[in-house]
């Protein structure tokens, strides 16, 4: 194994960037061929990135890794760090194989030392060898919450690509400050409830309805939206109930292409889509016999602060607008934290994107983006733990219907490069003299959106820092979340 060193498990080449990959492609050609791309150099952004020939071989495929005795199987090639991208001609067998490093995992290294026969199976197990890839290096193909992190230094929202592996459910989890995502409480109901939007698509959600409410009487209400990637499970469900708990009847809702809301591919991005479910919900709250139409708000957490923000504007039924931990979802994509995305790297995503829409209109698997690490190493980001210890442990983890725990939170890739598109505070200002609250915590690395929008929007507008809170403190962390400042805020703007 010229070259290579193995730790626990893990081989790394001496020469980073400078290895070779060939797929195993069959009996009647074991060897493979493969051979470096002409605009690819040694060390460059791209220099991982290889053109390959690859014949009868589906789903996750083979690849041999110079040095290494046996092809190592490829668990799933649709992978941030490791994925096989076809050639947009049908008739051609050329894929493109992307690996960003040089760190390959196995499961065992004495089974990665066992010779192997032409199927790229162990002579003596009769078992595949699984290889994964832990990203270590910037990369420009792929636009996720993990690459900003690269392109930033100080870091974003971490999301990550899952893991090759199927790691067991991590159970450490901190659950400081009241955490309590899945609260419920004796003083609300709770039903559960769909309707179409403008886009004859179902939206569903949960309503919140104050047990001693006198139906009888018209009373405000409010709709909520999760975070970018979660459902209503995750934190809108908490805060549409602390907040019926406070006499306002509320809906939490999903995201069309999200939770057990329709729409499909699953998971697609479109930001439009997004913002009408915000006023398809008022249309579904403000037809109930007990609440004044006249006196609806909405609450938007992450991702959903830029879709109410965006509703909003076209949607004047929305009296009074709050944000939690907001994220502008157009400006992270387009430019990462403080502007640190060049427009060349931009370009860059877009066409990777691109590619991958000829892939998938072909009958390609669909490729997923961004989402949330499966895993956790040595080398996780502050930021990128901030996020799992919410998604991946069971503070927060909820796999709805329509997904599997693999794809939870990951968006599509060809679809992600929608928000490039996305320009929510464009004419905010035109939402005066409705009010806006925005919340996020003084240490939240989400805070430049927050202070963007304040900045933009017309009077009356007010801006809250939650002392000692982070981005992800705000889903759900109950001894933190200001909601006696959402309850006075909505009483006084949504008054009879």
């Amino acid at each position: 194994m010229e070259g290579w060193t193995a730790t626990s498990g893990v081989f790394t080449h001496a020469a980073s960037l400078k290895f070779e990959v060939s797929p195993q492609i069959g009996r009647s050609n074991p060897g493979g061929i493969a051979s470096r791309r002409s605009d690819a150099k040694v060390g460059d952004i791209q220099g991982s990135s290889f053109r390959a020939r690859r014949f009868g071989c589906s789903g996750d495929g083979f690849v041999r890794l110079r040095g290494l005795p046996c092809p190592l199987r490829l668990v799933n090639p649709f992978h941030d760090d490791m994925r096989i991208l076809p050639n947009r001609s049908p008739a051609s067998s050329l894929f493109y194989l992307d690996i960003r490093n040089t760190a390959a995992l196995v499961e065992e290294m004495s089974m990665a030392r066992q010779p192997c026969d032409s199927s790229g199976r162990s002579k003596e197990t009769g078992m595949n060898k699984e290889i994964g890839i832990e990203s270590t290096a910037q990369s420009s193909v792929d636009f996720g919450r993990r690459d900003l992190l690269k392109l930033t230094g100080a870091g974003v929202a971490a999301l990550g690509a899952a893991s090759l592996f199927s790691t067991p459910f991590a159970k450490a989890q901190d659950m400081s400050n009241g955490a309590n995502n899945f609260y419920t409480s004796d003083r609300v109901t709770l039903e559960k409830i769909a309707f179409k939007s403008q886009y004859e698509m179902n939206v569903a959600g949960n309503l919140f309805i104050p047990k001693d409410l006198d139906r009888n009487a018209r009373h405000p209400a409010l709709v909520v939206g999760h975070p970018m990637g979660a459902v209503k499970e995750q934190s809108a469900n908490l805060y549409a109930t602390k907040m019926a708990e406070q006499g306002f009847v509320a809906v939490s809702i999903d995201l069309k292409f999200w939770g057990e809301s329709e729409g499909e591919a699953r998971q697609i991005v479109s930001p439009d889509v997004y913002a009408e479910a915000f006023s398809a919900a008022v249309d579904f709250v403000g037809t109930r016999p007990f609440v004044d139409r006249n006196r609806i708000g909405a609450i938007g957490v992450c991702g959903s602060g830029s879709f109410v923000v965006s509703a909003a504007k076209i949607d004047p039924r929305m009296r009074a607008v709050a944000t939690v931990s907001m994220y502008d979802m157009g400006a992270a994509n387009r430019n990462a934290l403080n502007h640190s995305l060049s427009v060349e790297q931009r370009k860059h995503i877009i066409a990777a994107a691109a590619e991958r829409r000829w892939a998938e209109f072909e009958g390609g698997e669909v490729e997923y983006t961004s989402g949330t690490v499966h895993e956790l190493t040595a080398d996780t980001h502050p930021i990128q733990r901030e996020f799992y210890d919410f998604y991946r442990t069971p503070r927060g983890e909820f796999t709805p219907p329509s997904a599997n725990p693999q794809i939870t939170t990951h968006p599509t890739l060809a679809s992600n490069v929608k928000f490039m598109n996305f320009y929510p505070f464009n004419d905010i200002e035109t939402i005066s003299p409705r009010p806006m609250l925005f919340i996020a915590g003084d240490q939240a690395h989400s805070r430049e959106f927050s202070e963007d929008a304040y900045k933009r929007a017309a009077e009356p507008k007010e801006l809250v820092w939650v002392s000692g809170a982070g981005h992800v403190d705000l889903y759900d962390r109950v001894d933190l979340i200001p909601f006696d400042k959402l309850t006075s805020f909505f009483n006084q703007h949504l008054s009879a």
